[in-house]
């Protein structure tokens, strides 16, 4: 069973980091289940947080894990908090943002250059 164990860490690990999404954790689960049997995770219920979840909540998950919360459910909730606090601002909105400083600058060197 140390197999499992030491696959679930990872997966914890690479939950907290962003690093998979919930349908990939969904999948990842799906394997370590037919690989080791359904009963390598523990019997956990997850108690949900409401939102907004932050870095610090999702630390607190990874803890969580350590001390043995480790049911499918509980994973597929880590990914779920995860997917939320690593979402950021879409990169359009990002770009749109550069762009509009971009001309803001622009005109405000035309201004000065205009003025003296």
């Amino acid at each position: 069973m140390m197999g499992a164990v030491e696959e679930q860490i990872r997966l914890v690990s690479r939950i907290v980091n962003g690093e998979i999404h919930r349908p990939e954790v969904e999948r990842e689960l799906d394997r370590i289940a037919k690989q080791y049997g359904e009963d390598c995770f523990n019997s956990y219920v997850v108690t949900r947080k409401p939102k907004p979840w932050s870095m610090e909540y999702l630390e607190e998950l990874r803890a969580l894990s350590v001390r043995g919360a480790g049911s499918r459910e509980f994973y597929l909730y880590m990914a779920e908090v995860s997917d939320e606090v690593h979402k950021g601002v879409p990169k359009w909105l990002v770009i749109a943002a550069g762009i509009v400083i971009a001309i803001a600058l622009v005109a405000v060197l035309v201004f000065l250059v205009n003025e003296r």
